[in-house]
């Protein structure tokens, strides 16, 4: 953290911190602590990063090599990053013990920015992208709201920054293991014969489990918060919040709920309906979008896992795609009916009061129809095209075949789309998930891999 970024850091929590003595002692020495650090370990690093990365000029990107010397460059890495790791947490003990109470909130949400900074973004699902944090400024909520949420949100904050912290120590975790599996694998080793590449394979497996789910956790710690908070706040803040997250989230799946936000908005401002007209729709309607939430995760959840964008194009990424493309439809069209019900129920109570928007509720029913048939159209042949594949397997390796069933190692990605989409855990009256959103996490993660593909792409 150069003095920049440590004096906004500051200022972000309290203005007074940026100009506390012992902090800027505290942050004098953690520099000199890196910069030990660094001159220790830098020399020997350059010396072997020829050595251990090569370009690769077509993609214009740098790529491991997996030899000895590229684990002994990660390892330098290694031993740098635990020196540079603990000095930072010295520094950021002192400002946490600088900081007044009523200001711990600050803290914790700036680290939290901090942790996010240095993780590679790109590489999170977009359910994980994007924190709560960052959202609840720009609803302008009062301050008395503000202190109804801020327990909740030091909890949120507090929860997250571990789970970043925790993330990006994985992530190099996994590097440093990928690195000596590949290495003790040899050059091109998924050429190599019998059993040995499948066993490679199953340990990059293992490691890409472990990244997938660390992604899951920090999803499901957005996904309670966000329960939680809105439970704490006025029905119509809780849907400005909720509706701000799903078009930050996938902004592609809730135009249909935005939509349905303008009419509900328009039918409350018609000169027609008083106040107790007004508070009866908000009732009713209350209802379904108890019911569309717990579907609009589970939509966020099955889009998460549409990556059209990875290089691995193998049979089993592409019936992990198919299978994530069925979940999406599946969560959609099960929305769709409550947002029916929320339209007939704006349209009953309107009765004769206005026409013209009994029109648009009546084309936006239709709206919702169309839809549906497209989506109907989109899974059976979906569908038609998973059948296609499995056909394709059927006649290169027979179900009786003893040399296909020895040397073909099972396909880890499920033929079920029930299982590609991860079932929202239900949460308990306090707001946290049930025992059952450890093993859906766990099954998510270990079923999608393929879906997924590796964060090593350019090597054997």
């Amino acid at each position: 953290m150069e003095r920049a970024r440590f004096v906004a850091f500051l200022t972000a929590i309290d203005s007074a911190l940026a100009t506390d003595a012992k902090l800027a002692e505290a942050h004098a020495a953690y520099l000199v602590t890196i910069a030990k650090t660094t001159e220790n370990s830098t020399k020997q690093i350059v010396r072997l990063l020829p050595a251990a990365y090569t370009f690769d000029p077509a993609r214009e990107a740098f790529f491991p090599r997996d030899t000895p010397e590229l684990l002994a460059l990660l390892a330098l890495r290694d031993k740098s990053q635990r020196s540079a790791l603990a000095a930072e947490q010295t520094l950021l003990d002192a400002i946490e013990s600088a900081t007044a109470p009523d200001r711990k909130s600050r803290y914790r949400a700036q680290l939290v920015a901090w942790q996010l900074e240095r993780l590679p973004r790109e590489a999170l699902l977009p359910s994980t992208r994007v924190t709560l944090l960052e959202l609840l400024p720009k609803l302008h909520l009062g301050t008395d709201t503000l202190h109804l949420i801020d327990a909740t949100l030091t909890d949120y904050a507090t929860t997250l920054a571990t789970a970043l912290a925790a993330r990006a120590q994985l992530l190099r975790d996994n590097d440093t293991a990928r690195a000596i599996i590949e290495t003790n694998a040899g050059i091109m080793w998924r050429f190599a014969p019998g059993d040995a590449a499948a066993d490679t394979e199953a340990q990059l497996a293992a490691l890409d489990d472990k990244d997938f789910a660390s992604e899951l956790a920090i999803r499901g710690i957005h996904f309670t918060a966000l329960s939680r908070i809105r439970s704490r706040l006025q029905p119509q803040d809780g849907r400005r919040l909720v509706e701000r997250w799903q078009r930050e989230l996938h902004p592609e799946l809730f135009e249909d709920e935005r939509l349905l936000a303008r009419i509900v908005e328009d039918t409350l401002a018609l000169p027609a309906f008083n106040a107790d007209q007004d508070s009866a729709l908000l009732d009713q309607l209350d209802t379904v979008y108890q019911r569309l939430e717990p579907l609009s995760r589970a939509a966020c959840e099955a889009a998460d896992l549409v990556l059209p964008r990875l290089a691995n194009h193998s049979k089993d990424a592409v019936i992990a795609e198919i299978d994530a493309r069925i979940g999406v439809i599946d969560c959609q069209r099960k929305r769709r009916v409550s947002l029916k019900d929320a339209l007939l129920r704006v349209r009953g109570m309107l009765g004769d009061a206005d026409a013209a928007m009994s029109a648009r509720i009546t084309d936006f029913v239709y709206t919702v129809d169309s839809l549906d048939r497209a989506d109907s159209f989109d899974r059976s042949a979906l569908t038609a095209r998973k059948d296609s594949l499995g056909a394709d397997d059927a006649a290169i390796a027979p179900p009786n075949s003893e040399r296909g069933a020895k040397n073909s190692p099972a396909p880890s990605t499920p033929s079920a789309p029930s299982v590609t989409a991860p079932a929202a855990p239900s949460a308990s009256p306090d707001g946290k998930p049930s025992d059952s959103s450890t093993t859906s996490t766990d099954t998510t993660a270990r079923t999608n891999r393929n879906g997924r593909g590796s964060r090593r792409n350019g090597g054997n």
